[in-house]
């Protein structure tokens, strides 16, 4: 039987008829009878309270937590994401910023190129930022630059930020002793979006369906959904007594889902080491081969060679 939270009309009538049957007599209909306005304020008392309690019921189960900030006894929390810490899973995602390295061309071998000199990609609107700075001492220098603001107010945060190879920026001010434009020559750190609730949710409903349980295949999948831009990660193995441990991961930011080098890495790393960087997840003798997936999870497409846990 469903629990069907009374209106205050409701409560309001049946606190009228308490109060007619404990007297007696018909409460006589007043504008300003106390009766009836006691009556009314009690109702919306009653009220509040039923929905409370609706409400806390719903935040035992994460399929319906609530994922907005609460504050209860001066206690601020997300009920959502304390599921989440309470089983394991952490927080949601960040979103992260990209990282790449440019060809600078030196038109003066004079000085340096200073840290925190802003680029520009033009058609994201994207601005980047010189990381640590660079003397001007050959005819062409290498540079890395962070994603730090852009025209949506993210920071630099996100997918947007993220860079390929080729890709050319301009300095936003043009700078002595160097060419105005740069190329991107390698990938250091794709970006990531924010984890948004209802994947985050998913996710922590998962790890309550799949508990770890000490090098099993289900481990090697939480630990590489871990992963910024990861959604997907599929172990099997050929036979009970083969030792490689082969791993299907998709990915969020590239094209077809297929992960790029840095998050192939990313998955390894989060199948070998915990979170303290301790070597204490894969068992001893276990050899992981990275492989990546389409869209379509039986769909493969590539592998990379095992590495020894």
């Amino acid at each position: 039987m469903s629990q069907q939270i009374p209106t205050i009309q409701d409560i309001y009538q049946n606190i009228i008829s308490q109060i007619e049957g404990a007297l007696s007599e018909t409460i006589p209909i007043f504008p300003k009878s106390f009766s009836r306005f006691l009556a009314k304020a009690l109702a919306a008392v009653y009220v509040i309270g039923y929905k409370f309690a609706g409400w806390v019921c719903l935040q035992l189960f994460v399929k319906f937590a609530s994922y907005d900030s609460q504050t209860v006894n001066g206690k601020t929390f997300v009920p959502l994401i304390e599921w989440g810490l309470l089983i394991g899973v952490g927080a949601p995602k960040p979103a992260t910023r990209a990282e790449a390295t440019i060809s600078v061309l030196v038109e003066q071998q004079i000085g340096n190129l200073e840290a925190n000199s802003l680029l520009i990609k033009k058609d994201t609107g994207v601005i980047y930022s010189v990381i640590a700075s660079v003397p001007l001492d050959a005819a062409t220098i290498s540079a890395t630059v962070q994603a730090v603001d852009d025209d949506s107010g993210n920071l630099g945060f996100g997918s947007l930020g993220n860079l390929s190879v080729g890709d050319t920026l301009e300095f936003a001010n043009p700078l002595p002793f160097v060419n105005s434009t740069v190329e991107v020559v390698s990938v250091l750190v794709v970006a990531a979006d924010q984890e948004d609730e209802q994947t985050y949710r998913e996710r922590v409903a998962t790890r309550f369906q799949r508990r770890p349980q000490g090098g099993a295949r289900v481990d090697y999948q939480i630990w590489g959904e871990g992963v910024e831009g990861i959604d997907l990660v599929l172990p099997y193995t050929n036979s009970p007594s083969d030792n490689t441990m082969r791993l299907y991961s998709r990915s969020t930011t590239e094209p077809e889902g297929i992960p790029n080098a840095l998050q192939l890495d990313e998955v390894e790393q989060a199948c070998l080491f915990d979170d303290e960087g301790l070597a204490t997840r894969a068992p001893p003798g276990v050899l992981i081969c990275l492989l990546y997936t389409s869209p379509s999870p039986r769909d493969q497409r590539g592998s990379r060679m095992p590495s020894s846990a």
